[in-house]
């Protein structure tokens, strides 16, 4: 399935001109697949061609990239939070009762 999703995205991308790169970044939720072309106008005419079609039911969003957004990072759910705060604070606990234990 991956790999049909990035040989799709060539073969249409390709149309606007020469790929450089294709990344996907698969555990963003967003679906986010980057691609890098030789020419700056290629970017412009693939964002033209394919921002608004759809795509295994889902209808593609297209935009130049920033330079800075990190595509790669995936921002926590509200349980996966709550869950890293409990682990804390236990650990936090477990700490202050060692020292408790150590105390002279």
């Amino acid at each position: 399935r991956k790999k049909t999703i990035i040989d799709d995205i060539k073969t249409e991308g390709g149309r606007c001109g020469s790929i450089l790169n294709v990344r996907a970044y698969w555990k963003n939720p967003k679906g986010i697949v980057l691609l890098r072309f030789k020419k700056p106008d290629s970017v412009q005419r693939c964002i033209d061609m394919m921002h608004g079609r759809w795509y295994a039911r889902r209808q593609l969003r297209c935009y130049r990239w920033d330079g800075f957004t990190n595509y790669g990072f995936v921002e926590k759910t509200k349980e996966e939070r709550e869950a890293l705060e409990r682990e804390a604070r236990e650990r936090l606990l477990n700490e202050e009762k060692k020292k408790d234990l150590v105390s002279v």
